[in-house]
């Protein structure tokens, strides 16, 4: 009955608990022109979408607004390799969201002031946690795409500020907002025993973190542009703890369960970008980012140091952290007549996640992601009105995981000792369409 009372007031904080993603703009971007562009606007971003794409960009247009829409459809699919059991799991969902931001001088030339918005139209918050250990087969006996499933969920805030030092160089800092929680659950349990009497008190206090969002831009002519842009690690935890008390228990009537958990983790990412016009009516982008992976924390605020097997001595070998990555870049925009615009993009992101040998079940995989776009501008009092579309395709490459059985496993419950056993494949797509309206002035 212990156990019971303990996982009862667990349950009480778990409530709020949230699988670990990247953010929304991370993994598909901001808006239509940003996305139709493979995300390379490191460089070249000058409306309200530099708050995310690079803080400085913000000084190069006196004002801005926009919103857009995203639509985003995903088919994740994990199958067991022959002689596996369970485990299968397919994710095929329909979720959106919305961006807008703005930008504004208050009429100094040399200053900006910045914000940009993610606001989800589905759910505000999925409440969705998994062990991705062996402790997962008691509960759903599935595996999960760790870093692709409910990412649209999240709120996005990015104040900004902007300078600009000289006409051909310009700096800007902002910052990205979310939630802290702190919860403490109060648990009475008159019996041990009969478990259909209990009382719950629940006490959530939210508050903000935020990471710095810095960039640089250098611009020494309208045709050639150089950005560098940093957003630091960030997470929404929930701390606390939950207080039981058991005046029937026999071997003690008052415990404590901290609770430390991880929601929305986004690794710290450093861009570096060039724009390079050739002609009037050409733009070439291109942007490389470096992802800090190594510094990943799970749902249970742990690092996912993965055992594995040494294939040449069969021998099982420390964790191995989670991998940094670099992400390349590129984007097009040819403009065949005065207010028409076609744009096409294209990113590589291979996996941090390494290969799970042994009792974890991270399941990632390396992306190619193709984007097309187009978009139609006009003038309007004085600045320009443009109305954009565009449509992305993520293709999750086939990875073929094959398990050993854990060196303390049971060898009559392999799979159970060792979820996964003998093996999956993982493989998938997602698909992102949507439009902007973006005034700039």
């Amino acid at each position: 009955m212990t156990k019971n009372m303990f996982f009862l007031a667990l349950a009480a904080v778990l409530l709020f608990s949230e699988h670990a993603s990247a953010s929304v703009f991370d993994i598909f971007g901001v808006d239509s022109k940003g996305i139709a562009m493979g995300g390379a606007r490191t460089a070249s971003a000058d409306d309200w979408t530099a708050t995310y794409y690079n803080p400085a960009g913000i000084t190069q247009r006196k004002n801005s607004v926009g919103v857009s829409f995203l639509f985003i459809g995903n088919h994740l699919d994990v199958k067991p390799l022959p002689g596996g059991t369970g485990l299968e799991n397919r994710d095929n969902s329909v979720t959106q969201g919305m961006s807008l931001g703005l930008t504004y001088n208050f009429g100094v030339d040399f200053f900006r002031l910045g914000v940009g918005l993610y606001l989800p139209l589905d759910d505000v918050q999925k409440q969705i946690t998994h062990f991705p250990d062996a402790t997962e087969y008691y509960f759903t006996n599935k595996l999960y795409f760790e870093l692709d499933e409910n990412m649209t969920e999240r709120q996005i805030v990015l104040p900004t500020i902007a300078f600009k030092l000289f006409p051909f160089l310009s700096i800007g800092a902002g910052v990205s907002l979310f939630i802290h929680s702190s919860t403490y659950s109060n648990v009475y349990v008159p019996s041990v025993i009969n478990l259909s009497d209990v009382y719950i008190n629940v006490n959530d206090v939210q508050t903000y973190t935020y990471v710095p969002n810095l960039g640089v831009l250098f611009n020494p002519s309208k045709d050639f542009k150089i950005g560098v842009s940093y957003m630091g690690k960030d997470s929404f935890p929930l701390e606390g703890a939950a207080f039981v008390y058991a005046p029937s228990s026999p071997i003690g009537q008052h415990f404590t369960q901290p609770i430390e958990q991880i929601i929305f983790f986004t690794p710290a990412h450093l861009s570096a970008g060039i724009m390079y016009r050739p002609i009037d009516n050409l733009e070439l982008d291109g942007t490389i980012t470096w992802v800090e992976w190594s510094q990943y924390r799970d749902n249970h605020n742990v690092s996912p140091d993965t055992q594995w097997i040494d294939p040449n001595t069969n021998t099982l070998q420390p964790g191995q952290a989670w991998n940094d990555i670099y992400v390349p870049r590129i984007g097009v925009e040819y403009r065949p007549a005065p207010p028409w615009s076609i744009m096409a993009g294209y990113y590589y992101e291979p996996t941090p996640v390494p290969p799970q040998t042994q009792r974890t079940n991270f399941v990632d995989n390396v992306k190619n992601v193709i984007s097309v776009g187009g978009g139609y501008r006009l003038p309007y009092k004085g600045g320009n009105l443009s109305f954009l579309v565009h449509f992305q395709a993520q293709l999750l490459g086939e990875r073929t995981t094959k398990k050993v059985i854990a060196v303390d496993a049971d060898p009559n419950t392999p799979g159970i000792q060792n979820p996964g056993y003998p093996g999956y494949v993982s493989k998938g797509y997602m698909l992102n369409t949507g439009f902007e309206v973006n005034y700039a002035f």
